[in-house]
This record gives C-alpha cells, sequence and structure tokens, in this order.
C-alpha cells in the first residue's frame, strides 16, 4: 500500500523564532564555555558578550572601592546617575559592596 504524503511543507523563518521568545530575558554568560557561540546570532552573541563585560567591569569596579559609587562612577568616568543605572541595568547594587567593605573593616552590619 502506498500513501502519499502532502507536498505542502510550512517554512520557519527567523521571525517564528523572534515571536516564540518574545518577551524572555536577555541571555547572560557566565564564561566561554556556558554557551556554544554557534548557537546565536551574531548580534545575540555579541550583545551577550557585551552584557558579561559591562557586569564584570561594574563588579570590579565596585569591589575596588568598597561600593562607593561616587568615587567608582569617576574611576570609570561616568557620571554618577548613570552609573547607578547602569548598576541596576546589570541587576548590582551598591549595597552588596558596601556590605563586604564592612565585613573587611570588622564591623557590624
Amino acid at each position: 500500500m502506498i500513501t502519499s504524503l502532502s507536498t505542502e511543507q510550512t517554512q520557519t523563518t527567523p521571525e517564528d523564532y523572534r515571536r516564540e521568545v518574545q518577551g524572555a530575558s536577555p541571555l547572560r554568560l557566565t564564561s566561554s564555555s556556558d554557551v556554544d557561540l554557534a548557537q546565536l546570532s551574531y548580534r545575540e552573541a555579541v550583545d551577550a558578550s557585551r552584557e558579561e563585560l559591562n557586569r564584570r567591569y561594574l563588579e570590579a569596579v565596585m569591589r575596588r572601592f568598597r561600593g562607593d559609587v561616587p568615587m567608582a562612577a569617576a574611576y570609570a568616568r561616568v557620571e554618577r546617575e548613570s552609573f547607578y543605572r547602569l548598576l541596576r541595568r546589570c541587576g548590582l547594587s551598591a549595597d552588596d559592596f558596601r556590605k563586604e567593605r564592612r565585613s573587611a573593616d570588622g564591623s557590624r552590619s
């Protein structure tokens, strides 16, 4: 018995995937081994790398200045308000780094 298969095929486009992931949180890379970069579009890989770099830089500067945002912002040559905005965008809080300062100083929190 021979059955005929439909020759009509639906074609998947990149837009189909974009609709599928709308509203998803941005990709965060914590190391180059976390994601096979070949699975991402060029733009997705660049954006994820940029987000990771921003976060790591802000963490390093905030640790260096122990949560002192005006000092960290001046060092980074970014206006203080913009620096706070960058911290929020990366999900960071100056308080986290101030706690490190208090424990290093032996102070109570």
